[in-house]
């Protein structure tokens, strides 16, 4: 997972990460106007000085022609 403060929507390219998704069809700008095929929610594990966190992450767009995963910090913060 990578963070990034330009993207505007937090992206995963493996749909089997989420646990809750729904179909739905979103084009993504920047990664060559890929389309986005489903929405839901990822669970996950984040180390966070000496001390292990877990977040969930809601609003995730599925988009398997990803080269990586993406966390909008506008979304989160």
């Amino acid at each position: 997972w990578l963070l990034d403060s330009a993207c505007t929507r937090s992206i995963a390219c493996n749909k089997q990460d989420f646990t809750h998704y729904t179909t739905c069809e979103h084009v993504i700008e920047g990664f060559s106007k890929s389309v986005g095929i489903g929405r839901g929610t990822i669970s996950l594990s984040y180390v966070l000085g000496e001390t292990t966190r877990s977040g969930t992450v809601h609003d995730i767009i599925h988009c398997p022609d990803a080269p990586f995963n993406l966390i909008s910090l506008a979304r989160v913060t």
